[in-house]
């Protein structure tokens, strides 16, 4: 299996930046998984989660080499084809893809949505 992360140019980000937002989809992926699965609370405090993948994804992804590819998109609208074409392809927003929009705390100024990064499993 690969992840394919799609981010944008234009927005000329710092080196560091880049590599967050990277991440922020890289851990939204299982953080969501997460959420979504059955979560307990133990009466000594701690959570205990459970989920369910289907075997494909535990063999090729979590046993598997972890392969990822970088790709740019040129600006938002670019960006915006990529998604169009995932939901073409039937994949699924937060559950095969998603897109992180930035909060604009540390280097972008505020916008009405800064969709930064789209990352395909």
């Amino acid at each position: 299996m690969r992840r394919l992360f799609i981010m944008r140019k234009d927005l000329n980000m710092s080196t560091g930046k880049l590599m967050a937002q990277v991440m922020h989809c890289a851990e939204a992926y299982w953080t969501s998984k997460i959420r979504r699965g059955d979560l307990y609370h133990t009466k000594d405090g701690q959570y205990m989660a459970q989920m369910t993948m289907p075997e494909s994804v535990y063999r090729d992804y979590v046993c598997g080499s972890f392969t990822k590819t970088v790709c740019e998109a040129r600006n938002k609208n670019q960006l915006l084809k990529a998604k169009d074409i995932a939901d073409e392809l039937g994949l699924v927003e937060d559950i095969d893809y998603g897109c992180i929009y930035d909060k604009c705390l540390t280097e972008l100024e505020p916008d009405s949505d800064w969709y930064v990064v789209l990352s395909v499993r």
